[in-house]
């Protein structure tokens, strides 16, 4: 698994097809923070699996202040096996935390 950093464009393309993908997880809400966003995807074989769009300041990844929930938001996987779906779930989110834990402190 890869984790790359995602456009604003390739973001809201994401969201747009993710189950999960809300307003809330769009751009144009996680930009009206005034702070630098990252949009981090998580892509296997070209097919991106997952993404999450990180809130970034000074001290590290910063919490969304008007926002209950932004984590990880995961493509359509209805096309696997349920076994499929958990596994690709679990490696993925495996891969955002080593990937973050090594990058940020907070």
């Amino acid at each position: 698994m890869k984790i790359s950093e995602g456009t604003e464009a390739d973001w809201d393309a994401f969201v747009d097809r993710s189950p999960q993908g809300t307003l809330f997880s769009k751009s144009v809400f996680l930009k009206s923070y005034g702070k630098p966003v990252r949009y981090l995807l998580c892509e296997k074989g070209g097919r991106i699996l997952a993404g999450i769009g990180l809130i970034v300041g000074a001290e590290g990844i910063e919490e969304n202040p008007f926002q209950a929930y932004n984590g990880v938001i995961f493509s359509d996987l209805s096309d696997l096996k349920a076994y499929k779906q958990i596994e690709v779930r679990f490696s993925t989110l495996e891969a955002f935390a080593s990937g973050l834990f090594s990058q940020y402190r907070q």
